[in-house]
């Protein structure tokens, strides 16, 4: 490899540990009044499950199912499905859902 080149890729290497570095420190997005949990708000619950599939042995999902707090099993339902969703079920997660309460 020529000096250039290795030269090159050096530079590139820091300059990528410096912007790694500088995200970490950014701080986090803060949550908006609208986005807190107010009193006298229902709060729905979130139910873990798994899913286990029968055409590919031992391959199994975690899911999670929102009902909101006012729902009565009356009327059909919105559905809301996140694709990985784990990063969305606490409240302290990488995405913060403050109308979740996990049981």
């Amino acid at each position: 490899m020529s000096r250039l080149k290795r030269a090159t890729l050096a530079v590139l290497w820091c300059l990528s540990l410096c912007s790694f570095a500088s995200a970490a420190d950014e701080p986090k997005f803060k949550l908006g009044t609208d986005s807190q949990r107010h009193d006298g708000v229902p709060q729905g619950k979130v139910t873990e499950h798994e899913w286990k599939s029968k055409v590919f042995e031992g391959t199994t999902r975690k899911y999670w199912i929102y009902v909101p707090a006012q729902y009565d099993g009356s009327a059909a339902a919105n559905v809301m499905v996140f694709q990985d969703g784990h990063a969305y079920v606490g409240e302290r997660g990488n995405f913060e859902l403050l109308s979740f309460s996990t049981i």
